[in-house]
């Protein structure tokens, strides 16, 4: 079974722990009145959980560094 490392949506954690990582895969659509048109509601999971129905597999950000 894949595990969250494994998905495209995993991004590094803010606090800099390498066990753990953002979800960024809940996304929703803004009104057209808004600047951007989507927005993004991250979620704290381990790197090591079980992959959630929203998996899609791909390159997660590797490294912290990437960001800056």
């Amino acid at each position: 079974m894949a595990t969250c490392k494994d998905c495209k949506y995993i991004t590094p954690s803010p606090t800099g722990d390498p066990s753990k990582g953002v979800c960024i895969q809940a996304r929703s659509e803004l009104p057209k009145t808004q600047k951007t048109s989507t927005a993004i509601k991250g979620k704290m999971v381990k790197k090591s959980d079980e992959a959630c129905d929203k998996f899609e597999g791909g390159e997660s950000w590797k490294n912290i560094k990437d960001l800056l």
